[in-house]
């Protein structure tokens, strides 16, 4: 894979959104410049000269700056590796290995396109919905999370000019429910061609079931448990593909999603 490696990246800016999320922008041309969206990178969340936590955390690109050598990391706070990096200031450094995966695609067919995330599952989307926006092609993105709190990711899209339809479960903000409810209702009236989704698996299930009801093709991120992030380890095996390596993006006619 083009430029994959092991670079040590320079913590140019790190903010916490609020309780739940954090910003990171790194410095590391190395990445940026063969990063393609729906890429991810694994962070080695733990001091230099220590194993512990010895397994590298993977982190979808958020943003990739390719003209200025730069990624940013959107993430969330869950367990021991987050809560180190958490930690991390600008100026320092982390050791990431990357870029890695299979991306998003834009297919030539693609002139009406809906983005579905749910969550952190936000991150991946911003770099594809970039694509479109700089294709000009017609597109609208269905977010949802539990509370406004859990909404990450948006601002970014919407700075794009996309349209953006916002669920929440609690109706802290937007309406109150799932967000493939309200995505069933657009898909009943209008007819887009294409579909671009990452969120918790059982969003994904649903988008992808409405995918098939309508007839549209697209390309789904899976969110998976890794450990090596290069398809040795097999720890991130979903319907015998591995994820980290032949995805984490996989067309909506081939994926297989597991309970």
């Amino acid at each position: 894979m083009a430029g994959t490696g092991v670079y040590n990246g320079k913590i140019l800016e790190h903010r916490h959104l609020n309780d739940y999320y954090s910003l990171l922008t790194i410095e590391v041309p190395e990445i940026a410049m063969y990063a393609k969206p729906g890429q991810f990178v694994m962070v080695a969340c733990r001091e230099q000269g220590s194993l512990d936590p010895l397994l590298r955390r993977p982190l979808s690109l958020h943003n990739i700056l390719a003209d200025d050598g730069q990624i940013q990391l959107l993430y969330q706070l869950r367990g021991k590796g987050t809560t180190w990096l958490w930690q991390r200031r600008p100026g320092e450094t982390l050791s990431l290995l990357g870029p890695l995966g299979r991306g998003f695609r834009l297919p030539p067919e693609v002139n009406k396109a809906v983005l579905v995330g749910g969550g952190i599952g936000n991150a991946p989307l911003l770099p594809i919905a970039q694509v479109l926006a700089q294709f000009e092609l017609e597109s609208r993105f269905f977010t949802g999370a539990r509370s406004e709190a859990h909404l990450v990711g948006v601002e970014p899209i919407a700075a794009l000019g996309i349209p953006v339809h916002i669920s929440t479960e609690d109706g802290s903000v937007g309406r109150q429910g799932l967000v493939t409810e309200e995505l069933a209702v657009y898909l009943e009236r209008e007819r887009p061609d294409y579909l671009y989704a990452c969120g918790p698996l059982p969003m994904l299930k649903a988008v992808v079931k409405l995918a098939r009801q309508y007839g549209m093709a697209g390309q789904v991120s899976l969110e998976e448990t890794m450990a090596c992030g290069i398809g040795i380890c097999l720890g991130c095996d979903c319907g015998g593909k591995k994820v980290c390596k032949e995805g984490p993006v996989f067309a909506i006619e081939e994926v297989v999603l597991n309970d």
